[in-house]
């Protein structure tokens, strides 16, 4: 059985620390530290067996020429002794380092396109650089994945996010890949691995917000609305302490009527046997809230009608707002939303249909809303 462990440490200048330094003992490397003109040599340590430096899409035109040439490991060293040269306060923070287990019972070049499609999936899509190490040790097969604490800029780094991917997410997402590890193996690992997403894709994988057994998929549906059907929509009936999250109706249409991008607002009702029980709003491009990364798209004022509420519609509605997504935006990566942090109950469906909580908190008219996402390049069973 495919297991999982993380381990991730800050590494800054506060402690006496050096970025290059520790690339060098993960690369298992010479590399030559600039700020402190001096030189990291670990290049007879042993139990390296694979390292890459992978830089995403849209990386500046600096960094791509900076590691012009290099290898792993050159490529490393030029990054981390750009980010040391960056940060100048004595209490830096360089980077974060992260200790992932890989199975056991795979191949050494099964962990490998393991790691591969994890850095991809996980790291590379959010437009951060992926330092890798992979270190083969006998019973404990791991990488170390090395990532900035700041975004990419196109002149350099951009402002520090401490919520920059934590460890929660990683810890998550790592679960999941190795579960869809476990579902490939189980169906014979060694021919089908994990080459590529459309072939990991059909492992026996069933989403979090899976249609319940109670209901069937060919009577529940997704039905486009317009400003014009506030009437109909009001009709969906909250417990006052729900509609102080959700928002009234008549607030909801107001903001629709009066909004600035009505072509990026999509207003959806979850139809069941042909009776509306539910309705939610998506926000894309310029539409969703400054919280949003650029190319998210937003999901707002999610309801279930209360005598609906208990049947499993609430985490099928989100699953069809995701399935909407992937077939009519397939370009998006991610679905995020803002929970209040007093919404228990909404929150724990939120998170048991696939969302992870980001670690940061967004301060809103009615207190603190928590951040979430749904990564939507992951399996879709």
């Amino acid at each position: 059985m495919a297991i999982y462990h993380l381990h991730a440490q800050i590494i800054g200048r506060g402690e006496g620390r050096s970025a290059v330094a520790s690339a060098a003992y993960r690369h298992c490397a010479r590399m030559e530290i600039e700020a402190e003109a001096r030189v990291a040599d670990y290049s007879n340590k042993h139990g390296l067996a694979h390292s890459e430096f992978a830089l995403p899409e849209a990386a500046p035109a600096w960094l791509r020429s900076l590691i012009d040439g290099c290898d792993a490991a050159g490529a490393s060293a030029a990054l981390w002794n750009a980010v040391e040269a960056f940060e100048k306060r004595a209490d830096a923070q360089f980077m974060r380092e992260t200790d992932l287990a890989l199975p056991v019972e795979f191949s050494r070049e099964q962990n490998i396109a393991l790691a591969r499609a994890f850095v991809a999936e996980q790291i590379l899509s959010r437009g951060m650089v992926a330092d890798w190490a992979y270190h083969d040790s006998p019973g404990n097969p791991h990488i170390h994945l090395m990532t900035t604490l700041r975004p990419l800029a196109q002149d350099g780094f951009g402002c520090s996010c401490p919520a920059y991917l934590p460890r929660s997410f990683l810890r998550v997402c790592l679960r999941e890949r190795c579960d869809l590890m476990d579902a490939v193996e189980h169906g014979n690992a060694k021919d089908r691995s994990m080459k590529s997403r459309s072939v990991s894709g059909k492992a026996s994988f069933r989403e979090p917000w899976a249609f319940p057994d109670a209901v069937r998929p060919d009577r529940i549906n997704l039905c486009p609305v317009t400003v014009l059907e506030r009437a109909a929509i009001k009709k969906l009936v909250l417990d006052p302490g729900q509609e102080q999250f959700a928002g009234s109706v008549d607030a909801v249409f107001d903001g629709l009527e009066a909004s600035q991008y009505p072509d990026q607002e999509h207003a959806f009702t979850i139809v069941v046997a042909k009776k509306t029980v539910g309705f939610f709003i998506l926000r894309e491009k310029q539409a969703p809230p400054g919280w949003a990364p650029r190319g998210a798209v937003t999901l707002h004022s999610f309801r279930i009608s209360s005598p609906c509420q208990g049947k499993g519609y609430g985490r099928v509605g989100v699953g069809l707002a995701i399935s909407w997504l992937r077939r009519n935006r397939p370009e998006v990566k991610e679905l995020m939303l803002a929970v209040n942090a007093r919404n228990v109950p909404a929150k724990s469906l939120y998170l048991k249909a696939g969302f992870v909580d980001t670690g940061s908190i967004f301060r809103g008219s009615i207190g603190d809303q928590h951040i979430l996402t749904f990564h939507l390049l992951q399996s879709e069973g």
